[in-house]
């Protein structure tokens, strides 16, 4: 049992441990730089719009190009 002591805050932990996180989780998750522009989706986020895992650009605009006009 954790206690107050043993608390994880994620800025604790580096960010290739939470991408690491982030592609082990089914959910539509997605992480904006907002200072470099790269915008990162894990595999469920890819797969709830029908796309392989991956396979789209890595950028804000990427959003614009899949959904419906």
């Amino acid at each position: 049992m954790l206690q107050d002591s043993d608390t994880i805050r994620i800025s604790d932990v580096s960010e290739a441990v939470v991408h690491g996180i982030l592609e082990v989780v089914s959910d539509g998750i997605w992480d904006w730089n907002a200072n470099t522009g790269f915008v990162y989706r894990n595999p469920g986020w890819y797969q709830m719009l029908g796309y392989e895992p991956h396979s789209l650009g890595n950028t804000v605009f990427t959003w614009e190009s899949v959904i419906h006009p």
